[in-house]
């Protein structure tokens, strides 16, 4: 499996935000690696079949269907990172800024 990580809130910070993960997560998915795709993001399983049918979609979504969205993947995000379950983790240490700061401190 490709271990790529483009999300500049990783690089910038260590720590992942809601949607890193989904992309690596439809590849998974993609290639019929089920268990992979879940315990990359759980959200993979909702996401991929709405974007999918999205070109095909000819009504709007209501407002509170949009804002329960971001609260299901905020949330699903917060769990797994209290939970120590997301698989990048939380490595605030290693984020640029980080190692930026450490070069600037250092006597």
């Amino acid at each position: 499996m490709l271990d790529v990580r483009a999300c500049p809130s990783w690089f910038a910070l260590g720590v992942p935000c809601p949607g890193c993960g989904l992309v690596r997560a439809t590849i998974a998915l993609a290639t019929g690696q089920f268990a992979e795709a879940c315990r990359l993001h759980p959200l993979v399983f909702v996401v991929v079949p709405v974007a999918l049918a999205e070109p095909f979609r000819r009504w709007r979504y209501p407002r509170a269907a949009a804002w329960a969205a971001v609260l299901v993947l905020v949330g699903t995000w917060a769990f797994r990172l209290a939970t120590g379950t997301h698989p990048d983790g939380l490595r605030p240490d290693q984020g640029a800024l980080a190692r930026g700061w450490s070069y600037v401190a250092a006597p």
